[in-house]
Formats: C-alpha cells, sequence, structure tokens
C-alpha cells in the first residue's frame, strides 16, 4: 500500500515544488525591476538637482546665491539624513521644506529680460522635476513585494520542507 501512495505525493510534492519555483521567480522579477526604476528615479532626481543648480548660477543675485546653496543643501541633506533614514520608513522634512523653498526663491525671481524669464522657467521645470522624481524615490520605501506574496512565500516554503 505504500508503494502506491509514494508516486501521488511525489506528484503532489512536484506540483508544490514548481508552483513555489513560480512564486519566488514572480518574486525576483518584482524586486528586479522595482530595483531598476528605484535607480532611475535616483539619477532623475540627482540629474534635475544638477541642473537646478547649474542653471541657478546664471540667474541674478539673490537668487543666484540662494538657489545654488539650497540645490547644495537639498543634495546634502538626501544623502546624509534621508537615505538612513529611508531605511526606517521615514523621509526628510528639511528635504521637502527646502524643495518649497527653492520653488518660493524662484517664484521671487523678477525678470528683467526674455533671457531671465527663460531661465526661471527652466528653472521652475527642474524644480517640478524634482519633485515628481523625489515623490518616486519616496515612495519606493515601501516593499515592492505585497503582502499576498510574502504569505505565498512563507507557506510554499513550510509546504516544500513538510514534504521533504
Amino acid at each position: 500500500m505504500s508503494s502506491e501512495s509514494e508516486p501521488g505525493s511525489g506528484a503532489v510534492f512536484s506540483m508544490v515544488g514548481v508552483l513555489y519555483a513560480i512564486l519566488l521567480a514572480f518574486v525576483v522579477i518584482v524586486v528586479w525591476e522595482f530595483s531598476s526604476k528605484v535607480h532611475d528615479d535616483v539619477q532623475a532626481e540627482a540629474n534635475d538637482v544638477s541642473q537646478i543648480y547649474f542653471t541657478a548660477r546664471t540667474l541674478p543675485e539673490p537668487q543666484r546665491s540662494q538657489l545654488t546653496a539650497l540645490a547644495r543643501d537639498y543634495a546634502h541633506t538626501v544623502a546624509y539624513d534621508e537615505w538612513p533614514a529611508m531605511r526606517e520608513g521615514r523621509t526628510s522634512a528639511d528635504a521637502r521644506a527646502q524643495v518649497a523653498r527653492m520653488r518660493a526663491e524662484t517664484a521671487a525671481l523678477r525678470p528683467a529680460d526674455a533671457r531671465q524669464e527663460i531661465l526661471m522657467g527652466q528653472t521652475l521645470d527642474a524644480i517640478n522635476a524634482l519633485v515628481d522624481a523625489r515623490r518616486e524615490r519616496t515612495g519606493a520605501v515601501t516593499s515592492p513585494v505585497p503582502p499576498i506574496m510574502w504569505i505565498g512565500l512563507l507557506a510554499g516554503a513550510v509546504i516544500t520542507v513538510a514534504f521533504t
């Protein structure tokens, strides 16, 4: 009788193993794509800060000094304060405030000619792009693997170990 039940349990074990491998493959793909997207978002944010900094260097004073300092401070705050805080699921209120101050400083600019008006528009566009990239990056604080997949992974692991 035991020889008759062995092929059935072997088939079930094979099926459970295959299903678990498929679920594991989905999780790996989700995490890999998430990691790639986060990398792209970080690059976009860094490019936007750089654009703000270098465009601000062509603006008249006092916006030149204020915006270049804010862009530099923002990059420092994100790198040294916000990234460590993101490990704990938090973001930086200072970084949010610095972006708001960048927008206010740029909006306070009164262009004297068409060149300054174009530079102001480019700076505002870069700030808006920075806000979007920041939102994408800080949205990555949550796990890319939905809770249902974690449950499936844990259940599959338990079932796989139990069958062995």
